[in-house]
């Protein structure tokens, strides 16, 4: 089955995004309301609404066929924002608990005024070769 997005319709706070269920040659309207509110309160922006609808129809589609029934006419509950809110949590999390890419180290231009010079003996005594023990 596909869904085809016929647009929407905004009736004062709320915004009833249009779907075409299309199986074969058949066609079955379906209408999912999401009140504003609702939305700006669980961070769903208006360019995000038609994707997440059509998730919640994708994901009507692997339960029995009367599911599929109850969104001719469906309104958004915060139940159905719940996973995506979630899910956004756990990437936010995610990507606060990795560590930061190093930047490789790179010589300065030789217009710097920054010149690194040869390694000190006291920092690396093995390097030197002064420091070592002669048997």
């Amino acid at each position: 089955m596909r869904f085809a997005y016929d647009g929407f319709e905004q009736f004062g706070d709320n915004r009833h995004f249009l779907f075409r269920a299309v199986e074969g040659s058949d066609s079955k309207p379906l209408s999912i309301q999401i009140d504003l509110g609702l939305m700006a309160k669980n961070g769903l922006s208006m360019q995000e609404a038609p994707m997440f609808c059509l998730q919640l129809l994708n994901g009507a589609t692997h339960g029995t066929p009367d599911w599929l029934n109850r969104f001719v006419c469906y309104t958004v509950v915060h139940a159905d924002l719940a996973s995506m809110v979630a899910e956004r949590q756990q990437k936010a999390s995610d990507k606060l608990s990795r560590k930061a890419p190093r930047r490789p180290f790179r010589r300065p231009p030789t217009q710097s005024n920054l010149h690194l010079g040869p390694p000190s003996s006291r920092a690396y005594p093995e390097i030197s070769g002064k420091d070592k023990q002669q048997p």
